[in-house]
Order: C-alpha cells, then sequence, then structure tokens
C-alpha cells in the first residue's frame, strides 16, 4: 500500500508521465500552446519591438499633422541632402542583408563566418552612424538647427540665405524623428558588437549563442525596416 500511495504521489505532484521534466522544474517539455517553440526572450524583444514601433508612429503622426497643417511647409528634397542619406540607407539594408548571413553561416556551425558577418553588419550600422553625423554637422553649419532655422554667421552681410521661410519646426521634427532612431541605431552597434566578442569568446556555436543571436537580429531588422519609413516620410515625401 505504501509503494502504491508514493506512487500515486508521484504522479500527483511530479508528473513525470505527463510531459513534464524529469528535475523538478515544473516547465513543461512540450511547446507552449500560445507561444510555440518561441524563448522567452524572443518573445521579450517582440514585445518591446511592437512598443517602440508604436512610438515611432507617434513621431511620424506628429510629423505629418504640422506638415499639413503648414502651408509653408518645404519640400525636404530642397533641404535635405538626399544623395547621401540614400548611400547611409543602401549601407544599412546591407547591413540587414549581413545579418541574415550571419544567422545563416551560424545555423550551419560556420564560427568565422558567423563572426565575420556578424562584425560587417556592425560595421554597416557605423558607416552609417558616421553620415548621419556629417549631415547634422553639415546642416548646423547651415542654419539647421534643433531649436529652428537660423541665419548662419558665416553669410556675408545681405547675402540670401537659401532656407530664408522655413518653419522652425521643420528643424525641430528632422532632428526628433531621425535623432531617435539614431539612438537606436547605436544602440544596435553596441548590441551586435557585444554579441561579436561574445562568440569570439567561445570554441563553438552553443544553442544558447544562437537564440541571442536571433534576439539581436530581431532588434537589428526593426532598426532597418523602421528607417525606410523614416526616410521615406522625412526625405522623400
Amino acid at each position: 500500500m505504501s509503494q502504491t500511495h508514493a506512487a500515486a504521489g508521484h504522479d500527483a505532484h511530479g508528473h513525470n508521465d505527463h510531459g513534464h521534466d524529469d528535475h523538478g522544474h515544473g516547465m513543461p517539455a512540450l511547446p507552449d500552446a500560445g507561444f510555440g517553440t518561441a524563448t522567452n526572450g524572443k518573445i521579450a524583444m517582440w514585445m518591446f519591438l511592437v512598443t517602440d514601433g508604436l512610438t515611432f508612429a507617434g513621431l511620424l503622426l506628429g510629423y505629418g499633422y504640422l506638415r499639413i497643417k503648414n502651408t509653408d511647409w518645404p519640400n525636404p528634397q530642397d533641404v535635405l541632402g538626399i544623395a547621401l542619406t540614400g548611400i547611409a540607407t543602401f549601407l544599412l539594408i546591407c547591413s540587414s542583408v549581413a545579418m541574415v548571413m550571419s544567422l545563416a553561416a551560424a545555423s550551419e556551425n560556420n564560427r568565422s563566418g558567423m563572426l565575420r558577418w556578424l562584425f560587417l553588419t556592425a560595421l554597416g550600422g557605423m558607416a552609417f552612424l558616421g553620415i548621419q553625423a556629417y549631415e547634422y554637422n553639415h546642416n548646423i553649419h547651415e542654419g539647421i538647427k534643433l531649436w529652428g532655422m537660423v541665419k548662419p554667421e558665416h553669410l556675408e552681410a545681405g547675402e540670401k540665405w537659401k532656407f530664408a521661410g522655413v518653419p522652425d519646426n521643420f528643424a525641430s521634427t528632422f532632428y526628433l524623428v531621425t535623432g531617435f532612431h539614431g539612438m537606436h541605431v547605436t544602440t544596435g552597434v553596441i548590441y551586435l558588437l557585444v554579441m561579436f566578442f561574445k562568440g569570439l569568446g567561445q570554441k563553438k556555436i552553443t544553442p544558447q549563442y544562437y537564440n541571442l543571436l536571433e534576439i539581436a537580429g530581431l532588434f537589428w531588422h526593426f532598426v532597418d525596416l523602421v528607417w525606410i519609413l523614416v526616410f521615406t516620410f522625412i526625405y522623400l515625401i
């Protein structure tokens, strides 16, 4: 009777015969019905990206409202450097492709290939930030500043300023939206470099590291996708 009772008690509390692990953690061995095989890290990242995407949506909607209400709003292509920013956009898209290649190499247990493509991904992000920094410096020199449009001091007396009449909130919204995205790119580059050096310290690609790399890839693809929207709304339309 005692053995039967013990077996019944083990079945009631241990659940070893019903898909739970044998280590006493109480975690189901089968995929979760709600999230499938996604790890907690991936679920958390998706939740963050959804909320962050709403923030970008709010910024772009605010930009659109100001532009519609202001009849003096200029054509962005007459004020901003489209060609240089187009190159930056191309580099960011290429970095997203490099991220895909890094994950593909990791799935094939190709550690050197994974690290090479991962470094190129971070390098693309750094190039983007370098171009953005150059653009900001040029704009400020020409009088496009965060608080509004200011006639630069380097113009001679009586010389016509090409940005005269441009609304102050054009500059403010430009720096707010693109700067907010630039902060994401900076965070993403740091994130990628951390993963790169973490990979250097490992002799082989473990499932845990691959999962972390996938999560980093989700963030980087999000940053690239959002920039395409920002570039379209701020620079092209």
